[in-house]
C-alpha cells in the first residue's frame, strides 16, 4: 500500500514542527553567550528581576563583579515593536544556518552516488533539495544581517568578513540552483506539443 500525498505532507509538517520545537530558543542562546538584553531596567534590578541583596550590588563597579554588571555599551532591545520583531528574527540565524549546510551535503552525496552507480535519474531527483538549500541559504543570510544589525561600518574585521562571506554564499547558492535547473532542462526531452 502506497502512502497518500496527504500523509506525506502531514509527516513533513510534523517533522518540521519537531525540529523547531527542539531548537534552542533565542533567550537560551543569549544566556549561553553571556549577553543580557533588558528594556531599561530600574535601579536595583537585573536582567532576571530584582536583586536579592541590597542596592549596594547595583552600585558596585563591574570590575569587582567579574564583568557581569550591565554597562552603557550593553545591547538593549529596540523600543519599537517592529525593531523587536526584527531583533527576534535575527536570533534565529544560528538555527536556520544549519539547514542549507545539511541540504547541500545531501545533494553532494546524491550527485556523487548518481555518478558512481551510473544512475543519471538520481541526479535529477535532487532538484527540490537544491532549491530548498538555495532558499534557506538566502534566509540564513537575511537573518544573519538582522542578527548583526544593518550598521556594517561598525563591524570589526571578523564580523564584516563573516557577513560578506555569508552574503556571497547566498548568491553562490542561487547560482548553483540556476545551474542545476539549466542542466536539468538540457537533459530533459522537450514535449511534442512544443
Amino acid at each position: 500500500m502506497r502512502p497518500s500525498p496527504v500523509s506525506n505532507l502531514t509527516a513533513f509538517v510534523v517533522g518540521i514542527l519537531l525540529l523547531f520545537a527542539t531548537a534552542a530558543p533565542p533567550t537560551a542562546i543569549l544566556a549561553h553567550e553571556g549577553q543580557h538584553h533588558a528594556i531599561a531596567a530600574p535601579t536595583g534590578t537585573g536582567p532576571h528581576g530584582p536583586n536579592l541583596g541590597s542596592d549596594a550590588a547595583a552600585a558596585t563597579p563591574a570590575s569587582s563583579m567579574g564583568g557581569m554588571a550591565m554597562d552603557d555599551d550593553a545591547p538593549v532591545w529596540p523600543a519599537t515593536f517592529g525593531g523587536r520583531v526584527l531583533t527576534w528574527l535575527g536570533k534565529w540565524h544560528v538555527a536556520v544556518v544549519h539547514f542549507p549546510i545539511a541540504l547541500f551535503i545531501v545533494v553532494a552525496v546524491v550527485e556523487a552516488s548518481a555518478r558512481v552507480f551510473r544512475k543519471p535519474e538520481w541526479a535529477g531527483s535532487d532538484r527540490l533539495l537544491v532549491a530548498l538549500a538555495a532558499l534557506s541559504t538566502v534566509a540564513a543570510a537575511i537573518l544573519g544581517w538582522l542578527a548583526m544589525g544593518l550598521d556594517m561600518p561598525k563591524d570589526d574585521f571578523v564580523h564584516r568578513t563573516h557577513r560578506l562571506l555569508g552574503t556571497a554564499l547566498a548568491v553562490l547558492a542561487i547560482a548553483v540552483w540556476w545551474a542545476k535547473e539549466r542542466a536539468f532542462a538540457k537533459r530533459t526531452p522537450r514535449s511534442l506539443s512544443g
